[in-house]
């Protein structure tokens, strides 16, 4: 998803923090006291009503979990510093508080949409009883910034759905509320195929590389964002889940499909595990490494070979290669950030040059593999870019030619950080590079950071060397391999996601459109009448 929406989503959703809260809430009301003072004090009572009188609605409409009182403070601060700099450029602070009043309004329709939400327009009664100029004022301001609203929605095609999608994520934003958003997003039934290699050792443990038939999106706890985490959650095995190549139209709608069909891989791995086949007679093969153009092809060995897609230099981001489900075990390495989208369409070639591919495998008489871990601080996991404070490491042995892959929970990868994880890959003998899983669930923790792309840091040098050093010690001969398409219908994103994208290109203009008209409306309910 483009990262652009992310970012407006959560930026302004954090309320005061609780330390300064207080402070500021004695602040505020000191600078009232103060306004107070200057013989208008009927007039300050009653234009504050009306703007406390807005703040509640809002919460009434949004609920406290949306529109708590910490953030409410914003609104008030705005409100109360707008009065003080406009008394101090000689402007009517009661006017200013006035018109400022149909802020809270349209925040209440952001919020939720809901009619209840006109109800702040009642702010106008305490405001004529102040005095008729207050009331026009907020009268003109209103209607400005109303055909504002008006003409933004015009630029979606008068429709509300761009409005309601709007709602529904900013409730899941603050409130871990899903519901509206599973609700406008279920729009297609699709048949999605996950990919499932056991690979079953001398002493009886396994390992499962899993490449799921639908996208890790779109955010947070909603959809199938925490797919990966719940596979591995329900497995006994060591498991490593991997990023096909689709995008989010493959996001599953609801949080409580996503948890079956994560029941339903994690039953098939324990079958894959159950029914691995002796290596006698099966041939285990994989791609040497193969350019395609811009395309980079590694691969994981198997019975069908697991090929890793990535563009070096170039960058690659939801590639989609089949828009019928993911045919074959193919993954999208999402290990740098995309600096040139046109290329991207040579990935469409892909398809039919597997078989090209295939016709160049590698066989594996002696197939050694492991897979390792190592956690790490908090601190360190933010300074990585990682979602979950945690590294994987994907070894593989194959005839004594070495791969290794190193899985980090992350959505991304920043410029630069593939190549240096290579380096230090083959500084140790050993082939391979950065997969990323295009990880969801930390978008938009933190102010002004989108989601948690990975970044080297020289202190992962060390802690990658040992991670390669304790791969090579623990690699354990594979005794057995399966291999496993599970088929599901499963309702996704779908067309919706389209949709969503073509809002998003319009929307720069209708949120210009809205802010214009704000401002304007503001500045005209203040010099005029």
């Amino acid at each position: 998803m483009e990262a652009g929406l992310e970012r407006f989503y959560y930026r302004f959703t954090v309320g005061l923090p609780k330390h300064i809260s207080v402070p500021i809430t004695i602040v505020l009301l000191g600078i009232l006291l103060l306004l107070w003072l200057f013989d208008r004090k009927i007039d300050v009572l009653l234009s504050c009503s009306a703007y406390i009188l807005t703040l509640l609605v809002l919460r009434k409409c949004s609920d406290a979990k949306i529109a708590n009182l910490r953030r409410l403070l914003w609104f008030l601060a705005v409100a109360v510093i707008g009065s003080v700099t406009a008394f101090l450029f000689g402007f009517d602070p009661v006017k200013v508080m006035s018109v400022v009043s149909i802020l809270p309004l349209f925040a209440c329709l952001g919020f939720s949409g809901s009619p209840i939400c006109l109800l702040a327009c009642s702010a106008i009664f305490p405001l004529y009883l102040a005095d008729e100029i207050y009331a026009m004022a907020y009268l003109v301001g209103l209607a400005i910034v109303g055909l504002g609203f008006l003409s933004a929605l015009s630029v979606f095609g008068r429709t509300m759905k761009p409005f309601h999608i709007a709602v529904a994520h900013v409730r899941a934003w603050l409130a871990d509320d899903y519901h509206l958003i599973e609700d406008l997003f279920s729009c297609e039934k699709k048949r999605t195929f996950s990919h499932i290699v056991a690979y079953r050792f001398a002493d009886g443990s396994c390992l499962s590389i899993v490449v799921p038939g639908v996208h890790f999106g779109p955010f947070r706890n909603a959809g199938s964002s925490r797919l990966p985490y719940e596979i591995e959650e329900k497995c006994s095995n060591s498991v490593v889940v991997l990023h096909g190549v689709l995008d989010h139209s493959y996001n599953v709608s609801k949080v409580e499909d996503s948890k079956k069909y994560a029941q339903l891989i994690a039953d098939a791995i324990s079958r894959a595990c159950k029914s691995a086949k002796s290596m006698h007679g099966i041939k285990s093969v994989m791609v040497r490494e193969e350019r395609l153009g811009e395309l980079r092809i590694m691969s994981i060995p198997s019975i069908l070979p697991v090929l890793i897609v990535d563009r070096p230099g170039l960058g690659i981001d939801d590639v989609v290669v089949w828009s019928d489900g993911v045919r074959y075990p193919l993954v999208d390495a999402h290990n740098e950030i995309v600096v040139d989208w046109k290329g991207l369409w040579s990935a469409k070639r892909l398809g039919r040059d597997i078989v090209k591919l295939y016709a160049n495998l590698q066989t594996c008489n002696n197939l050694r593999m492991t897979l390792v871990q190592r956690h790490v601080s908090e601190s360190e996991a933010r300074r990585l870019g990682l979602c979950k404070p945690q590294l994987k490491l994907l070894y593989i042995s194959c005839d004594g030619d070495e791969w290794a892959y190193l899985v980090v929970p992350s959505n991304n990868a920043r410029s630069g950080a593939r190549e240096r994880v290579e380096k230090i890959l083959l500084s140790k003998g050993v082939k391979g590079t950065l997969l990323t899983i295009d990880d969801h669930v930390c978008a938009g923790l933190e102010p002004g950071v989108p989601t948690r792309e990975f970044t080297y840091d020289e202190s992962l040098k060390d802690v990658l060397k040992e991670l390669v050093e304790e791969a090579k010690k623990k690699a354990k001969l594979v005794t057995g391999v399966s291999y496993e398409v599970v088929e599901e219908d499963v309702v996704v994103w779908g067309k919706c996601y389209n949709q969503l994208i073509n809002y998003m290109r319009r929307g720069r203009i209708a949120v210009a459109t809205f802010l214009t008209s704000l401002i304007v409306g503001i500045v005209l309910g203040l010099v005029w009448p």
